[in-house]
């Protein structure tokens, strides 16, 4: 058996410059985090003795002849050599936060099913390759409209900036220290708002009206930029929270479903309670919404929010260094 676990992100800035339709001519500058939240994947030979090719678990359970039958799309593509193979496989698949969330649980999907293999057929696993190639399997190959950071934040982990060109990406560790680490989050709530959505849905609305968003995307790029002076100084936490809201604003403005009413309620209820400032992770809609906040101000603004709104949950977290890594290899 195969078990490799990959852990899912928060991104703090620059969310949007990762598309292609924007960096290849732009550049563009994500700052972004790991989170010790994770997805797992277990892959196993099919036994000789089963009466099927494949058996795929996620939040449905798959039992195929054949990849071609395979509705999830990932996993369709990756199984496709395994057909002419003596036996297929089986895979398991468990997760600590829910799907559709803005946390890159769909590309820490891919890169986790990519890693589980390439330890399975006996590859040495590269983190640039790993990203690289899940990079190339949701944008090329599935035609997905998402952007390229998540891919490489969720194979190497750590707390980074990703460079975007158009000649490709380059990830650099921020040079954070412990104490300054653990500031930031000290300072930060993770907040569950019951809302699912697909995160190419609205970024496709993004990448269609990518020129009308110009000013603003460059805004986000802009504000990316400062971010990186104000998160290895000693700048006081206040200045995070106001950067982010204006960030937020203008990734609502480059693309105006990143919001929903609801969201904006849930903005307005968390700064009301005492939160600097905010933002919803990923491409937005819904999911998550990350704050900042002081830490004596938090469980004000996490009661409030309980009390307003029934389907808000809480979700405790660390920074984690480690990136996508394999668990078990054994081979019998």
């Amino acid at each position: 058996m195969i078990l490799v676990r990959t852990p899912y992100r928060i991104s703090l800035f620059g969310g949007g410059t990762d598309l292609p339709d924007w960096y290849f001519d732009n550049g563009g500058l994500v700052i972004s985090s790991t989170i010790n939240k994770y997805c797992y994947i277990a892959i196993h030979p099919t036994p000789v003795t089963a009466e099927y090719q494949h058996r795929i678990s996620y939040s449905k359970t798959e039992i195929v002849e054949n990849a071609s039958q395979v509705e999830h799309p990932v996993v369709r593509e990756l199984f496709r050599p395994f057909d002419k193979k003596e036996c297929g496989l089986q895979l398991h698949h468990v997760s600590d936060l829910p799907a559709r969330s803005g946390l890159g649980s769909s590309s820490a999907f891919a890169v986790c099913l990519l890693h589980a293999i390439k330890i399975y057929n006996g590859l040495v696993v590269d983190k640039m390759d790993l990203a690289s190639e899940a990079i190339t399997l949701e944008r090329e190959v599935l035609k997905e409209n998402v952007g390229d950071q998540d891919q490489v934040i969720c194979s190497y982990g750590g707390f980074n900036k990703i460079i975007f060109e158009n000649s490709g990406w380059q990830i650099e560790s921020l040079p954070l220290s412990a104490i300054r680490k653990q500031e930031i989050l000290d300072h930060l709530i993770l907040i569950n708002t019951g809302v699912h959505r697909t995160s190419s849905d609205i970024n496709k609305h993004l990448v269609e009206n990518i020129i009308s968003g110009r000013r603003n995307l460059k805004n986000i790029q802009k504000l990316a930029e400062e971010s990186l002076n104000l998160l290895v100084s000693n700048a006081p936490m206040i200045e995070l929270g106001s950067l982010m809201k204006e960030s937020w604003k203008q990734k609502v403005l480059s693309n105006p479903k990143s919001t929903t009413p609801l969201a904006e309620s849930m903005f307005d209820c968390a700064i009301n309670s005492g939160a600097l400032g905010g933002k919803l992770l990923g491409a937005g809609g819904g999911g998550f919404m990350l704050l900042v906040a002081s830490p004596e101000k938090h469980q004000v603004i996490i009661s409030k929010m309980k009390e307003t709104f029934r389907d808000v949950v809480h979700v405790p977290f660390r920074f984690e260094e480690e990136g996508s890594k394999c668990l078990i290899s054994e081979r019998y």
